[in-house]
């Protein structure tokens, strides 16, 4: 039994380090390792030779991680899409945060490339009128 109640907490020291501080933590972080968690409540769960009581503790903790812990948002989805360390993780999920942060990134491209012309415009009409001085 102390075995299974190992295997089952160990992810979770990991997590814990990861996001405490010991190590350079940013928000793009923070998704991939809920991700990983919760997939390892599901494997123990399921695991078969488990002990009866470490699965009941598997179970609570599955239902409070849900419940206790509420899912970042768009944003953080972003930054743990566009981080390179976490691309395979990030595209193995089934998230609803999807759709949305393609909307919100191709919203932000454009705003960004319309600041952009925005720009290269003022920067052409001020040196137009820089060279009718000289």
């Amino acid at each position: 039994m102390l075995a299974d109640l190992v295997n089952l907490l160990k992810p979770f020291e990991a997590v814990t380090v990861q996001l405490g501080g010991s190590y350079y933590s940013t928000f793009s972080t923070v998704i991939p390792c809920r991700y990983k968690q919760k997939t390892h409540l599901i494997e123990q769960r399921n695991s078969p030779g488990v002990h009866p009581s470490v699965s009941r503790v598997t179970g609570a903790m599955y239902n409070i991680f849900d419940d206790k812990w509420k899912a970042p948002g768009v944003h953080a989805f972003i930054a743990s899409y566009l981080d390179p360390r976490f691309k395979t993780v990030v595209k193995q999920m089934d998230t609803y945060l999807v759709g949305p942060a393609k909307k919100l990134l191709a919203e932000l491209i454009k705003e960004e490339q319309d600041r952009q012309r925005e720009e290269a415009g003022k920067g052409a009409s001020i040196n137009d009128e820089g060279a009718a001085c000289m």
